[in-house]
């Protein structure tokens, strides 16, 4: 396969989440909800672009050819992530359009996959920091891909400090869930 090849396939597969990712922040109404945080665009937005856009400047500069299997795995890993992200979304949805309705904001989002993972859109975020360099196949955006999955353990540690603080039965929720991923963390 050319270089360009997989380049074109690699970007079809990123321009199909984002727009799929935009579309669902649309029509959830949550492209405003949603506030960017300083640490947050430290340690998770900044590693999150530079997983993207990295494997491209690789596999030109290494020359890699990344065969249909790699193809294969780091798409897989890209859906879980949209996947992730549009199920994400219409729950944070349920619970915004609950909150207008009742006329409070003393709750946080604890149905649908939240019931199970506590950041799933974080999980969303480390799928992708697998997926997007598996598909190039390159090397060195690992790297990034660990400083981003360390990017996120330390976001949860502080989101999670906050909640704790804001919630008296944010705990109890703890005991109940995964940060994560199910059985493992």
């Amino acid at each position: 396969m050319a270089l360009s090849t997989s380049v074109l396939a690699y970007l079809v597969a990123i321009t199909i989440y984002k727009v799929i990712e935009n579309l669902t922040l649309a029509r959830y109404g949550l492209i405003s909800k949603i506030p960017l945080q300083y640490p947050a665009l430290l340690y998770i937005t900044i590693p999150f672009l530079s997983v993207l856009f990295l494997p491209i400047g690789e596999l030109y500069y290494y020359s890699t050819n990344a065969t249909l299997i790699f193809w294969g795995l780091g798409g897989l890993f890209i859906l879980l992530a949209m996947l992730m992200r549009v199920r994400s979304y219409k729950d944070l949805s349920t619970h915004y359009q609950k909150q207008k309705t009742e006329q409070h904001n003393d709750t946080f989002v604890s149905n649908g996959v939240y019931a199970i993972i506590r950041h799933p859109i974080y999980l969303s975020n480390v799928f992708l920091y697998i997926g997007c360099p598996l598909f190039l196949l390159a090397k060195w955006t690992w790297l990034v891909s660990l400083l981003g999955l360390l990017g996120i353990l330390l976001m949860i540690t502080k989101d999670e400090s906050l909640m704790k603080a804001k919630y008296a039965d944010y705990d109890m929720y703890i005991k109940k869930t995964w940060a994560l991923l199910p059985k493992i963390f």
